[in-house]
């Protein structure tokens, strides 16, 4: 019986296109001066580089980073990130899912405990 003998793969025919497998993630709470992050989703291809443009609703905010501090500007607003891919002379964009609507006040509130001590002690008369 003969053998058969398989030929390596030929890697001129691997698919180096760039494709979005999984969109990228924010995660945060969405309250003003809170940070957001994000992942930048998962890719097929070979992406070297990676871009973020934040959103407010639809106008573009922040700056090209993988994080994004929420400012009273956000209130009312969604906020959601486009990531763009860059490999081998192509380019692909992915848009996360919004978050939340936007609300004011922090997170994590300072909470300020005031006691009044003259209760505190007994008195003597």
């Amino acid at each position: 019986m003969p053998k058969h003998h398989h030929a390596p793969p030929d890697f001129q025919y691997l698919d180096r296109a760039l494709r979005n497998i999984s969109p990228p993630i924010i995660s945060g709470n969405t309250h003003t001066a809170d940070i957001l992050t994000t992942t930048r989703g998962i890719w097929n291809g070979f992406p070297f580089s990676y871009s973020y443009q934040w959103y407010s609703g639809a106008t573009p905010v922040g700056t090209n980073s993988n994080s994004y501090t929420i400012v009273s500007g956000d209130i009312g607003n969604q906020i959601s990130v486009a990531v763009t891919a860059s490999g081998l002379g192509d380019a692909m964009t992915a848009v996360s899912a919004s978050t939340a609507v936007v609300t004011s006040g922090a997170s994590n509130p300072l909470i300020i405990l005031l006691l009044d001590m003259s209760q505190a002690f007994p008195r003597m008369i």
